[in-house]
């Protein structure tokens, strides 16, 4: 996998850029909270985003997995919030952390595989997310798939039940996603 192969140097740089450029956005500026996700290894590390966020005074939550439900619940997450290693592995806030329900006005900064141009996503096969977030468009909080560039392909297979991204950031740019498809260029913007 290409992302096992980024060296820590240039993985630092990314998350770096990403958080830069994800905190600049105007629509988290009107975010009243976000959730993000406590990346792994190989994954687009979200700790300089967490920092950045904090310095703007937002709301941060951090899911944590019900294996039961297969869902995700989110949590609010201060700046002593200790975490705890969940279900799969995963850092995800302690049991006492206040649950909060995700809504418009909110956003969800999500992890994947693979994303395209349309917002298809390519999780990690347990469906989590796209439970989680099966809500009307409108009630739905903004969803933003955070990533390196190279995750972003051309296709990404969808499924009826797959929640779709609004918007994709990387280490290199911001794409706003058009469902269908056209002329994406006119939808990216380069960091």
């Amino acid at each position: 996998s290409l992302r096992v192969a980024i060296t820590s140097h240039v993985a630092e740089a990314a998350a770096l850029r990403a958080a830069s450029t994800l905190v600049a956005l105007p629509v988290i500026c009107a975010a009243r909270r976000v959730a993000l996700y406590a990346a792994l290894p190989d994954e687009l590390d979200t700790t300089p985003l967490l920092e950045r966020l904090r310095q703007c005074e937002k709301s941060i939550l951090l899911p944590r997995i019900d294996r039961v439900a297969k869902r995700l619940t989110f949590h609010e997450i201060g700046s002593t919030s200790r975490l705890i290693r969940g279900a799969l592995g995963i850092a995800e806030p302690q049991r006492d952390a206040p649950e909060v329900t995700m809504s418009s006005g909110d956003v969800v900064v999500m992890p994947g595989l693979a994303f395209d141009p349309a917002g298809g996503r390519l999780g990690f096969g347990g469906g989590y997310y796209d439970r989680s977030l099966d809500m009307p468009s409108d009630q739905r909080p903004l969803l933003i798939g955070y990533a390196y560039e190279f995750q972003v392909v051309p296709f990404v297979p969808k499924a009826r039940h797959d929640c779709s991204v609004d918007v994709i950031v990387t280490d290199r740019c911001v794409r706003w996603c058009v469902p269908t498809r056209g002329d994406e260029d006119d939808q990216v913007q380069r960091a």
